[in-house]
């Protein structure tokens, strides 16, 4: 079996999680809130949606902001992270919109983009 966390993962928005379950993803959002024990946490994508993203240690650290998520989705359309980078907002904010509308482009023209999106059948 191949471990699919070393393969190109598919960067994906809220939305479209439900389509890549039991998958590898990249998922950037905002920080919104922890859970009381640490194990889980909540994202807003820009778009008013939000995603759940589950660990399996507890937070050892101080996060907030942007991040990026790599892990794998759920059968309940939730990522559980594998591993998460905080982006340095010190001198450029990140501009999740335009992000996102990137997302759906390689998402509408794989053929442009294809390490941004894999074929599962």
């Amino acid at each position: 079996m191949v471990d699919v966390m070393v393969l190109p993962r598919s960067c994906v928005n809220t939305s479209m999680l439900a389509q890549f379950i039991d998958v590898a993803v990249c998922f950037i959002r905002r920080l919104e809130k922890i859970h009381p024990t640490g194990k889980m946490f909540i994202r807003s994508d820009g778009e008013g949606k939000n995603g759940t993203i589950g660990l399996m240690e507890p937070l050892d650290e101080e996060i907030s902001g942007i991040m990026e998520v790599a892990g794998r989705v759920t059968a309940k359309a939730t990522i559980m992270c594998i591993s998460y980078i905080q982006f340095k907002e010190d001198n450029h904010r990140f501009d999740l919109g335009l992000y996102n509308e990137a997302v759906k482009i390689t998402h509408e023209f794989p053929q442009f983009f294809p390490l941004g999106v894999e074929q599962y059948d």
